[in-house]
């Protein structure tokens, strides 16, 4: 069988993460197929490549190849920071024959900069080169519910992003963007064991069959 990529996108709190390990587990254990879970666009990750001397060398290039000003260098960090993980990461357990499940992806990047206000000519070149997925899915909870998930966990919202109202404009550029990323929005407002079953149903049709 050939490599493929699963993406489960959605807000924080949405369960992406359970649901992207209940599939992985699904694909190994009932499958008995390859299948490694990353979570390659967290903070934790990004510390850990940035720090890293080869990955500085790899930004100088990519400032270099897109002619990126000065005050441009955030964003262009952040678009290089993802490039790589789907360069290293991603790309070889693919070619490997791999199945990759990710609990989010690069248009965590550009979800950032809206949030930001930030409008960068260089997205749109970056998402024609973007590796796109097999199966991308993206698990479509109402903000308030997954504040008030966030708020069980009984998780600290230091972030900003994860206040109410910046979910509510999270899910606004989910639903505004589906045509352009083409994922699957499926109903995350329901017991987890029927988003899995859903997201078990797309598995089969997009990446088994």
């Amino acid at each position: 069988m050939c490599g493929k990529l699963i993406c489960i996108s959605g807000l924080d709190g949405s369960g992406k993460t359970t649901q992207s390990k209940l599939i992985h587990n699904y694909i190994t254990q009932e499958l008995n197929l390859d299948c490694a879970l990353l979570s390659p666009f967290k903070p934790d990750m990004a510390d850990m490549v940035v720090n890293d001397k080869k990955y500085t060398r790899k930004f100088i290039n990519f400032i270099k190849r897109y002619k990126i000003a000065d005050d441009q260098f955030h964003c262009a960090e952040v678009l290089c920071y993802a490039q790589e993980m789907i360069n290293t990461l991603i790309i070889p357990r693919i070619q490997e024959g791999k199945i990759v499940v990710v609990d989010r992806y690069i248009e965590s990047s550009f979800l950032y900069f809206y949030l930001s206000g930030i409008d960068y000519p260089l997205f749109d070149e970056i998402k024609k080169q973007l590796l796109y997925p097999d199966l991308w899915v993206f698990i479509d909870v109402i903000p308030e519910e997954c504040y008030r998930r966030i708020l069980q966990k009984g998780q600290q919202l230091a972030r900003t992003h994860e206040s109410l109202e910046a979910l509510k404009k999270q899910r606004e550029y989910y639903l505004n963007n589906q045509h352009e990323y083409r994922y699957h929005i499926i109903d995350g407002n329901r017991l987890e064991n029927d988003v899995f079953m859903t997201i078990k149903e797309l598995v089969h049709k997009h990446v088994i069959s």
